[in-house]
């Protein structure tokens, strides 16, 4: 697969048009953006490695990552990708060991 993975339309209703991205553009007809920024509503990372790998317990180690940026469909409001890059990034050992469900979470976490 070849990176970066672009996408120009709504999956579910082929729109074109998308929220963050207008109102991006309008921000920068009026001076208050550079020309070359982008702004998506979400951005997610996804390593890729295995969890299980004993040696990521020893040193930070180099994975590759992949980066996914959203914007909403101004159409339908479906949120879908716009571009997925491929990256490098660095994983160390406290990672791993991470907590348990429910531990570390606000007091107010889950009440309600």
């Amino acid at each position: 697969m070849e990176f970066p993975l672009k996408f120009d339309c709504c999956p579910v209703c082929g729109s074109q048009s998308r929220v963050i991205e207008m109102e991006t553009k309008g921000e920068i007809e009026k001076g208050n953006l550079s020309e070359e920024v982008k702004i998506p509503v979400l951005i997610t990372q996804t390593k890729i490695f295995d969890p299980s790998d004993k040696k990521l317990l020893l040193a930070k180690r180099q994975i590759p990552v992949i980066m996914g940026f959203f914007d909403v469909c101004a159409n339908c409001g479906t949120l879908y990708a716009v571009e997925l890059q491929k990256g490098i990034g660095v994983i160390e050992p406290h990672i791993i060991k991470g907590t348990l469900p429910g531990q570390n979470t606000p007091p107010f976490f889950g009440s309600g």
